[in-house]
């Protein structure tokens, strides 16, 4: 069986994306920025696209 890159042992339950504690303005513009992609259909276009189930 082939392992995928997605499998619970590379990246466990999730992934991340490091900001500095003091760099609230840019951690908004991220949440910001994933929540509408999300909303629009992009998040989960690029999801199949690279992570193929």
């Amino acid at each position: 069986a082939t392992e995928k890159v997605t499998d619970p042992q590379y990246f466990g339950t999730g992934l991340g994306i490091a900001v500095r504690p003091d760099n609230k303005a840019l951690l908004e513009k991220l949440n910001n920025a994933l929540a509408a992609i999300k909303a629009d259909g992009t998040y989960q276009k690029i999801s199949d696209q690279w992570f193929p189930q």
